[in-house]
């Protein structure tokens, strides 16, 4: 059975798609209060992502064009949603997207509870089923939008945008760029909580370091990557000050934060990692064998995810 033992290290992350609703200025929300717009710019937020349409549909795009690269051997779905900007019926939704984009016959799992960490589960869940030999490849998708009125996220941290984001999980090199995925370690404590509250909560606070820094010394010890050693880190996309307070905990300076979603994007839920690592490679900044730290986070759980950029051809060239 040792091809069921968890290498994450052989799969990859590629092709990844994202579908996000339409940009909004934040001073355009109605809820938000002159002070509160002032404090998310400053923060480095612009604009939001609004759903014009149901989200299963967007979920459906990222799907169908992240398949469209062809499935080698039998695939799965992963798929994560906390039901927001859907219709109220969260398993027709899933059902919807998997036949609009003409996926309806493969197997599902869903992968949520985790709210805005979902992506950690997903890649988790995703990578397990390829390692086990259930599916050769997976699709995971994750997606989720704010109900009208709710999008300030508690303590000012930032604002809810709604997105979908997809990605293939497979074993080896890709012919187009790729992750490699080095390790996931994940934190997950009844009294983690979001940074914002955590002057306020001393025990929280001391639960939370503690819990993080382990995962955080466990992901170090399985990768061989200390904290110097990525060229970028992606967080979610809170405000910088939020961002800042994560990246304190793992020792690892704000000017290594990856922000180019930020402005545009805000915090689109789970999908923020994937819509993050899919600029970041389309900016042309990563080169061959970089290392990128995603954190996948909510209130109650954190997954840190160690990443290797493969620029495509030349990921290849190496097994020869």
């Amino acid at each position: 059975m040792d091809d069921a033992r968890f290498r994450p290290g052989e799969l990859r992350l590629a092709r990844i798609q994202v579908a996000a609703g339409k940009p909004t200025p934040i001073s355009d929300l109605p809820e938000l209060e002159a002070d509160a717009v002032a404090q998310l710019r400053a923060g480095g937020l612009r604009r939001v992502r609004v759903f014009d349409a149901p989200s299963w549909r967007f979920a459906a795009d990222c799907l169908a064009a992240t398949a469209r690269g062809g499935l080698a051997g039998p695939a799965g779905v992963v798929y994560a949603t906390e039901g927001g900007s859907g219709t109220g019926d969260a398993a027709r939704d899933v059902a919807r997207s998997l036949e609009a984009a003409g996926l309806g016959g493969l197997p599902l799992f869903g992968a949520g509870l985790n709210l805005c960490a979902n992506l950690g589960a997903v890649l988790t869940v995703s990578g397990s089923l390829v390692l086990a030999g259930f599916a050769a490849s997976c699709l995971a998708v994750t997606v989720d939008g704010a109900s009208a009125g709710e999008r300030l996220i508690s303590g000012d941290m930032g604002i809810f945008s709604d997105a979908a984001a997809s990605a293939l999980v497979t074993r080896g090199p890709q012919d187009g760029p790729a992750f490699r995925i080095l390790g996931i370690e994940h934190a997950t404590s009844a009294r983690l909580t979001l940074v914002s509250v955590i002057q306020q909560d001393p025990l929280s606070a001391s639960a939370f370091i503690k819990g993080v820094e382990a995962a955080s010394d466990r992901l170090a010890e399985a990768t061989g990557a200390d904290p110097d050693d990525y060229a970028f880190v992606i967080a979610n996309s809170y405000v910088s000050p939020a961002v800042e307070a994560m990246l304190t905990v793992l020792g690892i300076p704000m000017s290594r934060a990856y922000r180019g979603t930020a402005r545009e994007y805000a915090h689109c839920f789970a999908a923020d990692g994937l819509v993050s690592l899919d600029r970041l490679e389309r900016t042309g900044l990563l080169a061959d064998g970089d290392k990128v730290l995603l954190l996948s986070t909510s209130t109650s759980t954190w997954f840190l995810i160690a990443l290797e950029y493969e620029a495509g051809n030349a990921a290849a060239a190496r097994l020869q």
